[in-house]
């Protein structure tokens, strides 16, 4: 036997095993063309059962899949919300330092206590180190 006959053998005999008996194609009922295919001549035969399993694999990986997408694209909304509220609060809070560092200035504090009339002077003399 040839090698490329010892190929061809190994070949279907893994098919074989895979997909069961590949002489049931050859079947003269079970015609190879489209026309066939549609009428659904293929599903006479007993592949279906043979791979019941495996169908009702796929649609479960389909129904996972199904809920993963739900499930990330609600994260993804959560994600962007959370996002624009923390530029809000990033906003605001910018906001309020600046006016704290107005507020604080030296000409400010000043101005509002006379203002207010607190009798609260500024010292002229500059601060010195006590020893």
């Amino acid at each position: 036997m040839s090698e490329q006959e010892k190929k061809s053998k190994l070949l279907k005999s893994r098919l074989e095993h895979y997909w069961g008996n590949l002489n049931e194609f050859k079947d003269p009922e079970v015609k190879k063309n489209v026309k066939g295919f549609m009428k659904g001549d293929i599903l006479r035969k007993d592949f279906m059962t043979k791979n019941a399993g495996f169908f009702l694999l796929i649609v479960g990986l389909m129904f996972i899949y199904v809920g993963i997408r739900y499930y990330v694209e609600n994260d993804l909304k959560e994600i962007n919300n959370l996002q624009r509220e923390l530029k809000d609060v990033r906003i605001e809070a910018i906001t309020r330092s600046s006016e704290l560092m107005e507020i604080s200035k030296q000409s400010t504090v000043v101005r509002t206590i006379n203002k207010k009339g607190l009798g609260l002077k500024e010292s002229t003399e500059p601060p010195y180190l006590i020893k």
